[in-house]
């Protein structure tokens, strides 16, 4: 026989509290009986509780763990991409098509490089508000691009491999 829920056991004892026409003795042995039953509720649930804590745990270990292999995988996808693109460009290669997947060798847009950070002058650094000033290489690309000599940076231009399906 299943137990009533645990709110109703807990509100049958605190009703046989308030009673004051039963017995002492007859008193006395329900509530033990009904507390032996909220007892027995609360363990369950706490069994259950457990349970599915270290349900959520074993997720968490196999999310860490795929996230994990996600990031192998990737790491991996990134070297066949890059030894690729090493072979195309040795090769004289820039494009190859098949039916399933066009690669093309493309030029990345041109990024700044901070050199020496320290040799960059006070116009070309942010100044946010906690942390020490940093390069503003929007600003330092528009002066090299504008002709302009920024000391401790210069731009630089790498190739990418683009796969399209």
């Amino acid at each position: 026989m299943a137990l009533p829920a645990l709110y109703e056991l807990v509100g049958q004892y605190r009703q046989l509290l308030d009673m004051e026409d039963v017995p002492p003795e007859q008193l006395q042995d329900t509530l033990d009986m009904l507390k032996g039953d909220i007892q027995e509720k609360a363990t369950n649930i706490g069994f259950v509780v457990r349970n599915l804590e270290e349900t959520a745990e074993a997720i968490k270990r196999a999310a860490t763990q795929a996230i994990g292999r996600a990031n192998t995988i990737i790491n991996r996808a990134d070297s066949l991409k890059s030894y690729a693109l090493s072979q195309l460009k040795a090769a004289g290669i820039s494009k190859v098509e098949h039916p399933m997947l066009v690669m093309s060798v493309k030029r990345n847009p041109a990024k700044v490089v901070i050199d020496f950070g320290d040799s960059i002058p006070m116009a070309y650094m942010r100044q946010p508000a906690i942390p020490p000033p940093a390069p503003d290489k929007t600003a330092i690309k528009e002066a090299i691009q504008a002709g302009r000599e920024v000391p401790g940076a210069h731009l630089e231009q790498t190739d990418r491999l683009e796969i399209k399906s």
